[in-house]
């Protein structure tokens, strides 16, 4: 079971693009801000466009991307609200390459908005 919701609003999506830190990858850029006020758990959002492939290949990324977030667990995003933008090539990167530089973005990320 997921300890996070997702971000459904273009204007969630929006205000993490202009406010919140980015970190940029070869393979996705993730951007993350502290939740809001009142807020009880982080809201992750998935972005991935038809650059990346056909339905098929788009929800491979996603799932991959999900499973990465499941695998490290609820303290490594902790109050945080993340939007994931996967670039092209993400579907041919063999998923612990993915899962590895997902924590490694996280952690920088925690440090720049301490």
């Amino acid at each position: 079971m997921r300890c996070y919701r997702s971000l459904r609003r273009q204007g969630d999506f929006t205000r993490l693009y202009r406010r919140g830190k980015r970190f940029t990858a070869p393979i996705f850029v993730l951007y993350a801000a502290r939740i809001g006020a009142g807020q009880r758990a982080s809201k992750i959002g998935i972005s991935v466009s038809k650059a990346i492939g056909k339905a098929v290949r788009r929800n491979l990324v996603r799932r991959r991307v999900q499973c990465a977030l499941d695998a490290l667990g609820p303290a490594a995003y902790a109050q945080l609200d993340l939007a994931f933008v996967a670039k092209p090539g993400a579907a041919e990167l063999p998923f612990a390459r993915l899962a590895g530089e997902l924590e490694a973005a996280l952690v920088v990320l925690r440090r720049a908005l301490a």
